[in-house]
């Protein structure tokens, strides 16, 4: 080899155990390593898991710089992190594992379970699998929000599975802590009109369509992915199929999604029809949801809810328009047509949910402190999860009823290094007057934060008087204020850094939480290599390379002030230079690989 050629070739070995993902390497570039030439020893801070593990480049000779891993190699990976189950049905959480190491299954945000009861808790656990294998574990008993399950020295070559029942109609959350290691899964379940709203029958359906107004219960946006509907009995049978679609509930009452064939099955029971196109709706507001036989030789019976005013699903002020049957539903609700002001139809609906909530637990509320609103406090707070999101809102906990509706509080999300600095506006929250109810507001730019890494929260008073729950020995669950809370006096506003230099208190003051959306994989225009030239990246794209070979005729120039990962999986690649003019970022390989100067 020579030397003397600037060229450097990047060899990463394909290394998988069936479709495991590999640990990767994770180097953090600071200032010393903005050079052409990789020093000769370095350690890199993490690796791709959550843990910290110690990487160094070995200088083997003066042409090749080879990086060795220390220690054993162990990791966890879910699956499907995101899942959609059927109330009653099973959840099934896949995941693979590297290595040998403790396995511990434990509920989060106040989701609870058991291993015994179908009644009382939002989950019941049922087993844990290695492929086809059902394996034998330990319930740790430590009441329903905290027991695990538990399995010592777990080891899968396959993919494993948990499998619980899902009991609740509630957001559900599970964290997987391999060998200190931890991963998080998280389901939605369907939202659906309940069953016992039909108390009425509406006979001969099929020769009539119906246009049903529904609240879809809940707040925030959904991608509706499904349409559902609720066989009352065994009229429709096997053969035969109804139509059903989405329509605004404001004029002009379009339809805002594509008609599908929900087929009958003979017997009583939930039936339904993917949507080819995702649909994005508003949870809280109203919607019609339109229902027609496929054929109006279809004979069938429809369930109905007779008074209009079912539980949480009111059809509002609406209830369903109804007109003869057609050669299928129409572009718009026909509201000229016959008004019944009782609702028609059982429906439901699945979806996928744009944003996700992470709220510190209101069983962390064990005091609060009274005459908040004449403090201002900033509490740290360690948001579980991993990865950069973009975050939307912010929430609190009113404790009792003290913020009355017409009295408010402020908020905001800060730093926690020096200088402590507020990144993101500050947000009034109004009260609602109810004891034990989240209050929230959107916030008019969004701010990057990561998953896994702490920030202030700062909460001053609006106006008005109250009362702010708090954690009363900082260590609660998962959501450690590792430096408590400071305070000072309430100046009339949130100050732009966190007064470090005031009152601190061990304590965590305030229940928060927040609202985050997942950010883009990358962006096109410097994640994709180009034909010819310099390849210059930014940092925060959060570029992923997928197999492939890439030659670079010029530089590759990694830039940008803010921090990111830039992955590279099982990529040949050759570049004449590299130069890292971002301090913040991490480049991360799959293991092993070898720098090689040619």
């Amino acid at each position: 080899m020579n030397s003397k050629k600037d060229v450097w070739i990047l060899v990463v070995s394909i290394f998988l155990v069936l479709s495991l993902f590999s640990a990767i390497s994770i180097h953090n570039f600071g200032e010393k390593d903005n050079k052409k030439n990789f020093p000769g020893e370095n350690k890199l801070s993490s690796d791709y898991y959550t843990k910290p593990k110690f990487l160094i480049f070995e200088k083997k000779q003066k042409d090749e710089e080879k990086l060795h891993k220390l220690g054993n190699k162990k990791g966890i990976n879910i699956l499907n992190v995101q899942s959609y189950p059927n109330l009653d049905g099973n959840w099934a959480v896949q995941f693979n594992t590297i290595g040998i190491a403790n396995l511990t299954i434990t509920t989060m945000d106040e989701t609870s379970w058991t291993n015994y009861s179908d009644t009382g808790n939002d989950l019941k656990f049922l087993e844990i699998k290695c492929g086809n294998n059902t394996l034998n574990y330990s319930w740790i008993e430590n009441g329903p929000a905290n027991s695990s399950v538990f399995i010592e020295n777990y080891s899968c070559n396959e993919t494993g599975y948990e499998i619980s029942k899902v009991l609740t109609v509630e957001k559900h959350h599970l964290e997987f802590d391999f060998g200190g290691q931890k991963a998080y899964a998280h389901n939605d379940i369907l939202i659906k009109v309940p069953t016992t709203c039909g108390d009425l029958v509406f006979t001969d359906a099929h020769s009539w369509e119906a246009y049903t107004n529904w609240t879809i219960p809940g707040s925030g946006k959904i991608n509706v992915t499904q349409i559902l509907y609720w066989q009352h009995d065994n009229s429709l049978s096997s053969s035969e199929s109804i139509e059903m679609a989405i329509y605004n509930s404001s004029s002009p009452y379009s339809r805002i999604s594509e008609i599908v064939t929900l087929d009958g099955t003979g017997e009583s029971g939930w039936i339904s029809a993917n949507l080819s196109q995702y649909v994005e709706i508003d949870r809280g507001k109203s919607y019609f949801f339109g229902m027609g036989p496929s054929s109006v030789d279809d004979g069938y019976n429809m369930s109905g809810d007779y008074d209009m005013d079912c539980s949480n699903y009111p059809p509002i002020s609406d209830g369903s328009y109804l007109q003869s049957a057609s050669s299928g539903l129409d572009s718009n609700v026909p509201t000229g047509s016959t008004h019944w002001t009782h609702k028609v139809g059982i429906i439901g609906i699945a979806y996928e949910s744009e944003y996700t909530d992470v709220k510190v637990p209101m069983s962390c509320s064990y005091f609060y402190f009274t005459d908040a609103q004449n403090i201002e406090w900033y509490s740290n707070w360690t948001i579980p999860g991993s990865g950069e999101v973009e975050l939307t809102k912010l929430w609190l906990w009113q404790i009792n009823d003290n913020l009355s509706s017409t009295e408010s509080v402020k908020m905001a999300i800060y730093n926690s290094f020096s200088p402590y600095s507020k990144i993101s506006e500050i947000v009034t929250l109004n009260g609602t007057g109810v004891a034990s109810e989240w209050i929230s507001k959107e916030l008019q730019t969004p701010v990057n934060i990561t998953l896994g890494e702490s920030y202030f929260f700062g909460i001053g008073p609006g106006n008005g008087a109250y009362d702010l729950g708090s954690d009363s020995n900082s260590d609660c669950s998962d959501y450690p204020p590792s430096q408590g809370s400071y305070y000072v006096g309430a100046s009339g506003n949130l100050n732009d850094n966190v007064p470090t230099g005031g009152q601190s208190t061990s304590h965590k003051a305030g229940i928060i939480g927040i609202t985050y959306k997942e950010l883009d994989s990358g962006d096109d225009n410097t994640c994709t290599p180009p034909g010819s030239g310099d390849w210059s990246v930014l940092c925060s794209d959060n570029c992923t390379l997928s197999d492939q070979t890439i030659a670079i005729s010029g530089a590759l120039i990694v830039y940008g002030s803010d921090s990111g990962i830039l992955k590279f999986n099982n990529v040949n690649l050759t570049v004449q230079d590299f130069r890292m003019n971002a301090t913040s970022c991490k480049i991360a390989f799959k293991e092993p690989f070898k720098f090689i100067k040619s």
